[in-house]
């Protein structure tokens, strides 16, 4: 929508388009806030894809849900119940078969010094 202002004969732009439509992102399937890309299968926002990252391997019995598993995960709350958060990652349909694997760690070698100082 666009308007002029008549005293100083500028144009006046009012910006009626979400920002997420004008950077071209889209929404993140757990939480809602503006995403990018598609993590583990799911159009997901950083700290979502980050959280499912650290977490999907643990067994969900050790999250607990204090609220019979009913919390509504949005991008204000979405740390307040991992529980409801990681199973709404799998509902979702994030996988942990698009986890690349762990790159092997560099052993740690010993180096000798060849000479030795006699005293």
């Amino acid at each position: 929508m666009s308007t002029t202002n008549t005293m100083l004969n500028l144009p006046l732009t009012i910006e009626t388009e979400p920002l997420i439509k004008k950077q071209g992102l889209s929404e993140c399937r757990i939480c809602g806030a503006p995403a990018q890309y598609v993590n583990f299968g799911v159009i997901s926002c950083n700290p979502c894809k980050m959280f499912f990252k650290r977490n999907a391997t643990i067994e969900q019995k050790t999250f607990k849900c204090h609220f019979d598993g009913y919390c509504e995960i949005k991008r204000d709350n979405h740390h307040m119940c991992a529980s409801c958060r990681l199973k709404k990652c799998f509902q979702y349909g994030m996988t942990t078969d698009k986890f690349r694997p762990s790159r092997p760690t560099k052993s740690l070698v010993k180096i000798e010094p060849r000479y030795q100082s006699k005293k």
